[in-house]
């Protein structure tokens, strides 16, 4: 069942034309909260979606909750606008998964949902949904045939925190999702919960942290984990 829900996290943080002519600036950071004190001026009630450029990179962590430990690292690298899309390759920097350990893949990104295409997917994943505003709801389903497995979820903003990340310190609104999925193996089926919050920073442009959490069939926690940003270059 970990294998199956996993595949969540990482549609939501999956997945032409010339590249753009950018001047980055780039945010080098530890791996431990950084006491930056680099926190955006005053809150929006409204909050657009982000414009991109060719070569702006985020890295994130990966931190088992039941271990209290890193178990991946993975770097995403904008490379060309396609549309409402971005190609993204997506580069795996340190993995406890030998088999993922080096691995570079491209990917297709939503601007307005901020998610990644899947092709093993039917429906769409939204972490967000622009524009944003306290109070903004939204709901959504998609399931993965090959697994027989469907997930409805709904989502909410619920306001702005300050959140602390390697990256730094940003004001970032959080989104919280609440749901429910099935799932279907030759021999048997279940229902559990998925639980998921998400921080939206408009000056990173993108989730600069994610929790979450689901559990099995008896209804025990089985997944958690948290995802945070470890380092930009815009």
């Amino acid at each position: 069942m970990k294998n199956i829900i996993c595949v969540g996290i990482l549609i939501s943080l999956l997945s032409g034309c010339g590249l753009l002519e950018t001047s980055p600036m780039q945010i080098t950071t530890s791996d431990t909260d950084s006491s930056s004190d680099r926190v955006a001026g005053e809150t929006q009630d409204r909050i657009e979606a982000p414009v991109f450029n060719a070569g702006q990179k985020w890295t994130y962590r990966r931190v088992d909750l039941w271990k209290n430990r890193e178990t991946e690292r993975f770097r995403q690298d904008f490379i060309l606008p396609d549309n409402k899309l971005w190609v993204v390759r997506w580069n795996i920097l340190n993995s406890d998964n030998q088999q993922r350990m080096g691995s570079v893949t491209g990917e297709l990104f939503d601007t307005k949902f901020h998610s990644f295409a899947d092709a093993s997917l039917s429906g769409q994943y939204q972490p967000l949904s622009f524009p944003l505003s306290n109070g903004k709801t939204w709901h959504f389903k998609y399931s993965i045939p090959s697994k027989q497995l469907s997930v409805t979820q709904t989502a909410t903003v619920e306001g702005w925190d300050t959140v602390n990340v390697p990256a730094g310190t940003f004001r970032a609104m959080r989104v919280k999702h609440e749901g429910n999925y099935s799932a279907r193996t030759n021999d048997w089926s279940w229902m559990g919960r998925i639980s998921e919050t998400y921080w939206y920073s408009p000056e990173a442009q993108r989730i600069v942290k994610r929790e979450y959490q689901d559990t099995n069939g008896e209804g025990e926690i089985w997944d958690q984990w948290r995802d945070e940003l470890v380092e930009i270059e815009l």
